[in-house]
C-alpha cells in the first residue's frame, strides 16, 4: 500500500521507517568508533581522502565549509555564504533554491562538467545533485564573461562543479539534529598502480540516506536514499570519468511552491543521473572537454495526502545534454576559447483527481548552438569579445554578444568591466500548471537578459582579498508568480520590463595568527513597470544584506566557527513577518590528538530563533542544534 494513501497506513509506514533510523543510527556510531579506534591503535596512516572544497571562493568566508557540518549538510553551508549567491530552502538537505545577483531560483543552477543542469518541468531544487560533494573540486560562482567561457547556459549565474581525482580512502558520516533529522553517508575510494600510458584507475563508491521530522510544518517529513559509483581514468595530462548517481527522495510539502497550507502535500522524487566527460588542459590554459550527461526525474505529487484523489500529478522529464569545447593560444597575445553543445528535453506529465485541471501534458524541445570567444593581451590589458549562438526548436535564433576589459595595474589588484546576454525558455510549470494554489501562462515568451558588471578585486600581503563591484541588469519578459489579491493564487506572470541594480564589498582577511575574519554588504533594487500586489519570488528580494563570519582556533584540536547575517526585504503584503531577519550559526569542531582522523562537530543553527519567512507566507524553521561526526581513513 502507497505510504500516503491513508491517515493509517502513513502513521504505519512511518513508526517502521523511524525504527529503522534507529538501528541505522547505532550502526552508523560503532562503525566510526571502530575505524577511530582502528586508525590510531593499529597505527595505519591516515589516507589522502579529500574533503569538501575550500570556502575561500570568491566569497567572503572563512576557513572550511565541512568544519560546520558534514557532507551534503556543509555543502549547503558553503553555499550559504558565498557572496552573491542566496539559498532559499524549503525543507530539509539539498531541497533549495540558487538566486545569484539578483536572479528569481529560475535565473541560477547548478553546472556539472560544463553542462548546466535543469529540468523542463521545474526549476526548484536547483541546489540538489544525487551526487556527493566530496567527488567536486573546489566550486566556483561563475556569473558574466566567466560563466560565458564555461558555456553553462543558465540566465545570470551558474555554480561550476568538476571532478576531481580520486584519491584512496574513505569517509563515514553521521548526523544527529533536531525534529528527528540524523544522516549518515558513506564514501570509498580506490586508485590503482600505473602503466604505460595510464597514470592511474579510480574506483569509488558511495551512499547515504536522511530523514527528519517536520522542519517547518510538523508533517512535513523528509527521507532521502542514494547511492552510486565513478570510474576514472587519469593519463599525464588528461582525465575521463563516469559516473553514476540516483536518489530517491519523499517529503511533506505542506505550504511549498505557494500551495495553500490548509491541505497536507506529498511528493516523491527520483533522480537519476549518468555523467561520461574527458577533459584535458595545463594550469592556467583552456580546459578542451567533452561531456556526455543524462538525468531522469519521476515526480509525484499530492495535494492532499489524506485523499490522494483529490489532484495527483505525475511528471518524468528526461534531459541529454552534451558539449565539446576547448581554446588555444593562452600564452600568446591573441588567444581563442570555442564551444559546441546539443540538449533535448523530454516532459510526459499525467494528472489525475477530481479538481478540474489539465496538468502539464507531454512535450519535447531542442537546443543547440556554439560559442566563440577571442581574447586580446597587451601590456596590463586583456580585451574579450565574442558571441554565443543558440537555436531552437520551438523558438526563434538568439544571438548573445559579450565583451569585457581587464586592467591589472600594479599590485595585486584588478579592474574589470564586462557586459553579457543570456536567454531562458519558460518551464512547463510555468506554462501550463494548474492547482488550487497556483496558476501558469501558456503565452509566456522567452525570457532574456543583458548585463553590466564592473569589478575591483585586491589581495593584502598579509593575507586575504577583498572586492567591490556592482552591476546593472535589463531582464525582458521575466516570469514571477504573483496575487493579485490576498486571496487568489499565485499566477505565471510575464513582468514584461525588469531593471535590476545590485553593488557589494566584501573582504576576508586575518585578524591573528587563530583568528580570521569576513564581511560582506550586498544592495539590490528592483523596478519593474507591472503593478503587483504581492510577489512570490522575482520581486520579493533582500534590498539590504549584511554578512559576518569569524573562524577562531582555541586550540589545535578545537575551532570554533560563527556566522552572523542580517537582511531588510522589500516590502511584501503576504508575508506574515516583518521584513527584516536575522541568522545566526555557530559550530564547535574537535579533533581529538590522539585520534586525528576523527572529527567531531556540534553546531546551532538559527541562533536567535529568528521567525522570519524567507518565502512569504510559510513558516521558518525554528533553532536546532545538531551533532555531526566524520571519519576518514
Amino acid at each position: 500500500m502507497s505510504t500516503f494513501s491513508t491517515i493509517d497506513s502513513s502513521r504505519v509506514t512511518t513508526s517502521r521507517y523511524h525504527n529503522l533510523d534507529r538501528r541505522l543510527s547505532a550502526a552508523g556510531v560503532g562503525c566510526l568508533l571502530y575505524l577511530a579506534f582502528f586508525q590510531t591503535v593499529g597505527g595505519g596512516e591516515i589516507g589522502p581522502v579529500r574533503q569538501l572544497p575550500s570556502m575561500l571562493v570568491e566569497a567572503p568566508v572563512v576557513g572550511d565549509a565541512r568544519t560546520i557540518t558534514t557532507s551534503r549538510q556543509a555543502a549547503l553551508t558553503w553555499l550559504r555564504q558565498v557572496t552573491g549567491l542566496r539559498l532559499q530552502g524549503q525543507g530539509v538537505g539539498g531541497q533549495a533554491d540558487l538566486q545569484v545577483e539578483g536572479s528569481s531560483f529560475s535565473g541560477a543552477g547548478l553546472s556539472l562538467a560544463g553542462l548546466g543542469l535543469r529540468n523542463p518541468q521545474t526549476e526548484h531544487f536547483h541546489a540538489d545533485v544525487p551526487l556527493p560533494w566530496q567527488l567536486f573540486e573546489e566550486p566556483v560562482v561563475s556569473t558574466g564573461l566567466n560563466q560565458v567561457r564555461g558555456g553553462t547556459g543558465h540566465l545570470v549565474g551558474s555554480v561550476e562543479l568538476a571532478l576531481a581525482p580520486v584519491a584512496s580512502g574513505g569517509r563515514l558520516d553521521w548526523g544527529q539534529g533536531g525534529r528527528g533529522h540524523s544522516w549518515q553517508e558513506g564514501l570509498w575510494q580506490e586508485t590503482f598502480g600505473e602503466s604505460e600510458g595510464i597514470r592511474s584507475f579510480g574506483l569509488g563508491v558511495f551512499g547515504g540516506r536522511e530523514t527528519a521530522n517536520g522542519f517547518d510544518y510538523s508533517d512535513n517529513s523528509f527521507r532521502r536514499w542514494s547511492g552510486g559509483g565513478q570510474l576514472q581514468l587519469r593519463m599525464s595530462e588528461s582525465q575521463a570519468d563516469l559516473v553514476f548517481g540516483t536518489q530517491y527522495r519523499d517529503f511533506g510539502a505542506r505550504g511549498y511552491y505557494g500551495a495553500p497550507a490548509s491541505l497536507p502535500a506529498q511528493e516523491t522524487i527520483r533522480d537519476t543521473l549518468v555523467l561520461a566527460t574527458w577533459r584535458n588542459g595545463e594550469e592556467g590554459a583552456p580546459i578542451r572537454r567533452a561531456s556526455l550527461l543524462y538525468r531522469q526525474f519521476r515526480d509525484l505529487y499530492l495535494l492532499d495526502e489524506e485523499r490522494p484523489e483529490l489532484y495527483r500529478n505525475r511528471h518524468r522529464s528526461d534531459v541529454l545534454s552534451s558539449a565539446v569545447g576547448g581554446g588555444f593560444g593562452h600564452a600568446e597575445p591573441l588567444s581563442l576559447t570555442w564551444r559546441l553543445e546539443a540538449e533535448d528535453e523530454r516532459l510526459d506529465s499525467a494528472y489525475r483527481g477530481t479538481i478540474s485541471s489539465t496538468g502539464l501534458g507531454k512535450h519535447d524541445r531542442q537546443r543547440g548552438g556554439g560559442m566563440v570567444l577571442p581574447e586580446l593581451r597587451w601590456g596590463r590589458w586583456s580585451f574579450a569579445g565574442g558571441s554565443r549562438f543558440l537555436f531552437f526548436s520551438e523558438d526563434r535564433p538568439a544571438v548573445l554578444p559579450a565583451f569585457g576589459v581587464t586592467y591589472t595595474p600594479a599590485g595585486a589588484h584588478v579592474l574589470s568591466l564586462a557586459y553579457t546576454r543570456g536567454v531562458r525558455l519558460p518551464s512547463y510549470t510555468e506554462l501550463a500548471y494548474d492547482s488550487p494554489g497556483s496558476l501558469g501562462d501558456s503565452g509566456l515568451e522567452r525570457q532574456e537578459s543583458a548585463q553590466w558588471d564592473v569589478a575591483w578585486d585586491g589581495r593584502w600581503e598579509q593575507g586575504g582579498n577583498w572586492r567591490i563591484g556592482a552591476f546593472s541588469r535589463r531582464e525582458h519578459n521575466a516570469v514571477d508568480w504573483i496575487k493579485d489579491t490576498p486571496s487568489s493564487r499565485w499566477q505565471a506572470v510575464n513582468l514584461r520590463r525588469l531593471r535590476i541594480m545590485g553593488a557589494g564589498a566584501r573582504a576576508e582577511f586575518p585578524v591573528s595568527a587563530t583568528l580570521r575574519m569576513a564581511f560582506a554588504y550586498t544592495y539590490l533594487h528592483k523596478r519593474s513597470r507591472s503593478d503587483v500586489f504581492a510577489s512570490r519570488y522575482v520581486l520579493d528580494y533582500p534590498e539590504h544584506e549584511i554578512r559576518l563570519t569569524g573562524e577562531w582556533a582555541v586550540t589545535q584540536w578545537c575551532r570554533l566557527i560563527a556566522t552572523q547575517s542580517a537582511h531588510l526585504y522589500a516590502d511584501n503584503p503576504v508575508r506574515t513577518s516583518d521584513r527584516t531577519g536575522t541568522d545566526g550559526t555557530i559550530a564547535v569542531q574537535f579533533r581529538p590528538p590522539r585520534t586525528p582522523s576523527l572529527l567531531v562537530t556540534a553546531s546551532l543553527d538559527n541562533l536567535w530563533d529568528d521567525t522570519f519567512e524567507t518565502f512569504p507566507g510559510q513558516p521558518p524553521t525554528e533553532r536546532r542544534g545538531s551533532l555531526a561526526v566524520s571519519c576518514t581513513w
